[in-house]
């Protein structure tokens, strides 16, 4: 090949490296639960929406939970279709407050192919607040206690709002 062949391709193949496709910003989560095949989970989140896309049809539960020890029932839904879903928070019907919207803390989206009854939610979601456990085994155990006894097809997914909270053991 000739040089004069060769220093055009070279530029072409330079100049189309200079092309770089942007990245794309991925709301950081963390999966627990058997099922797999449920969709992508949560895509976004602030202190006052998640969004989440599902894969399959699914039954949502959707809690806010705070680093000042707030938990908030923010929904648990008839099955929603495939596709996006944003679910907010102050949604409480329960005439309690809702924790701050100023807080830092979690968002914990929790779906299967079963509901979960109304009473049974609220009892549990009850128990695991006057427990006072660790925000960390809040989040893993939430999803167990609710749906893990009526099936096995169920995955949880949460990530943070505000400023990010550590919560890995500590070395200290």
């Amino acid at each position: 090949m000739s040089s004069r062949t060769l220093v055009p391709l070279v530029a072409l193949a330079l100049g189309a490296c200079a092309h770089t496709i942007p990245p794309v910003a991925l709301t950081p989560q963390t999966r627990i639960g058997p099922a797999q095949d449920f969709g992508l989970g949560i895509v976004d989140a602030t202190p006052e929406w998640v969004k989440f896309d599902l894969a399959l049809p699914a039954f949502v539960i959707g809690v806010r939970m705070t680093d000042a020890g707030g938990i908030e029932q923010v929904c648990n839904t008839a099955k929603l279709g495939r596709g996006t879903h944003i679910v907010r928070a102050g949604n409480r019907h329960d005439g309690r407050p809702a924790p701050s919207l100023n807080d830092d803390g979690y968002w914990l989206v929790i779906v299967s192919d079963a509901q979960t009854p109304p009473k049974l939610l609220a009892y549990r979601l009850e128990s695991i607040m006057l427990s006072d456990p660790p925000l960390k085994d809040a989040l893993n155990s939430l999803p167990v206690m609710l749906v893990a006894p009526r099936t096995g097809h169920w995955a949880a997914y949460y990530t943070t709002f505000g400023t990010p909270i550590d919560l890995s053991p500590s070395t200290h």
